[in-house]
């Protein structure tokens, strides 16, 4: 500006911001518009700033007038005005630069400041939302890097967040949802317009195991096009548990086979592959409990199922294993037992039966895991489930459901037993009513009842 009389201040009265014209070293208000005297109230024109702002707050922004004089260089700064107290309005925020600019009278500032008070409030009250919430919040940006906004990644994962979502941050993402979310991701980029994207996904917690984690991310559209993605990632690893538990159990509820075998057969059809890559059911031929010391105990091979994509599994023909002190040790203390398997290692011996040892090495197992198998509290033998190939071992939240599921499925399996222990009862009655027929003179058997047993239905033998 060349002098104050080629600026016609009456430019200012009608616009949004706040403007306001100081001059002279004592920094006199000269001029201030009507959006001035609303934000900063009515100043008195001609008085110098310091008596014009007599606040003690307005400290800093006389010293800001002065520097901006002194030094020809302008100053942007945020600022708030507090009410006093008992006053009923709010507090008001804005923000304001100061400009160095020519006078009549020499050197002088303009100060121009906007009110910001709806979107520092508007701003204040989405941080206390997204705080109170207990979902990790955080911006995904188009070129692939992010930002945390409400933090969570370390305490889940033990590890600080990483800005970039490349092969760092998908390291902890399970590697059996690491090629699907991509996909899913991909395919909701190339979505026009772009909509909400929704996906669960297991992620590595501090302790080594995995945990379900639920994602919306919701677009921000610039010119139509998403730049920014705002996602809400929420742990629902209690959620999911609870309801494949109750789905799996209402699989298994639905048995209604004749015998162990073909409830154990529903069981394992049910866990994998949700909650194991593969699954065989050993089943001792020892009744008595505890078992006998310094005596042979087998267990027989009474069901299995493996995951699509892995080798298909021996064919069942009643294979047995002598056990060893390992499963006598899961079995006395009822509590599951995990083996990891390093590259090249097998199985520990006599926990399996041959075939199954041979199918684990085929198969890429990482880990085995023992679990007891117990039903009115009878011992009656034990399920040993691999993980294969990326799969990582269970952690103690997998081992811990799994142990749920085969607790749970006692009620059938109770309901075979009781079912068994009627044919055996039946058996014994028919055995101990039944006496050797007469010898008749003259006469030929023809015919003989024999009682029928879980492995033989009723016959006739003709003799």
């Amino acid at each position: 500006m060349g002098s104050q009389r080629a600026l016609d201040v009456r430019l200012f009265d009608e616009t949004v911001a706040a403007i306001a014209l100081f001059e002279g070293a004592e920094h006199r208000l000269v001029y201030q518009n009507d959006a001035c005297a609303r934000l900063l109230g009515a100043r008195p024109v001609g008085l110098p700033a310091r008596e014009a702002f007599p606040e003690a707050d307005a400290e800093e922004f006389l010293t800001v007038l002065d520097e901006v004089v002194a030094t020809g260089r302008p100053r942007r700064l945020p600022e708030a005005r507090e009410p006093d107290a008992g006053a009923p309005e709010q507090a008001r925020y804005f923000v304001y630069s100061c400009t160095p600019v020519t006078m009549a009278e020499g050197r002088g500032a303009m100060v121009v400041a906007l009110d910001t008070t709806a979107e520092t409030m508007a701003l204040e009250r989405y941080e206390a939302v997204v705080t109170a919430v207990s979902q990790m919040v955080w911006v995904l940006r188009a070129d692939g890097s992010a930002q945390e906004l409400v933090p969570g990644w370390r305490r889940l994962t033990g590890s600080p967040w990483h800005d970039r979502m490349d092969e760092r941050w998908g390291a902890y993402i399970h590697p059996r949802d690491r090629a699907r979310l991509g996909r899913e991701w991909r395919a909701a980029l190339a979505q026009e317009p772009p909509r909400l994207f929704e996906t669960t996904f297991r992620v590595r917690a501090a302790d080594g195991s995995y945990r379900h984690m639920s994602t919306r991310c919701v677009p921000i559209l610039r010119n139509g096009r998403a730049e920014e993605w705002i996602a809400a990632t929420d742990d629902v690893e209690d959620t999911w548990s609870a309801t494949l538990r109750e789905r799996l159990l209402a699989e298994i509820a639905q048995v209604s086979g004749e015998g162990l075998d073909d409830s154990f057969a529903a069981v394992v059809k049910a866990i994998v592959p949700e909650l194991a890559d593969a699954c065989v059911i050993m089943l001792l031929d020892n009744e008595e409990w505890p078992l006998p010391e310094h005596v042979p105990v087998t267990a027989r091979r009474a069901a299995s199922s493996t995951r699509h994509g892995l080798p298909a599994g021996p064919p069942l023909r009643d294979q047995t294993v002598v056990i060893s002190d390992t499963v006598r040790d899961v079995l006395a203390s009822r509590t599951p037992r995990t083996f990891h398997l390093p590259a090249g290692e097998g199985v520990p011996p006599n926990i399996v039966p041959a075939v199954t040892e041979q199918w684990l090495r085929n198969a890429d197992a990482t880990s085995v895991t023992l679990y007891p198998l117990v039903a009115e509290d009878i011992v009656l033998g034990y399920a040993a489930t691999s993980t294969n190939g990326d799969a990582p071992a269970p952690g103690p939240a997998d081992t811990r459901l799994m142990q749920k599921i085969f607790r749970s499925s006692e009620r059938p399996i109770r309901k075979s037993l009781d079912l068994q222990r009627a044919r055996r009862t039946a058996l014994r009655l028919q055995h101990a009513h039944l006496t050797s027929p007469p010898t008749v003179p003259g006469a030929s058997l023809a015919a003989c009842y024999e009682p029928a047993s879980s492995a033989k239905r009723d016959r006739r033998r003709l003799v």
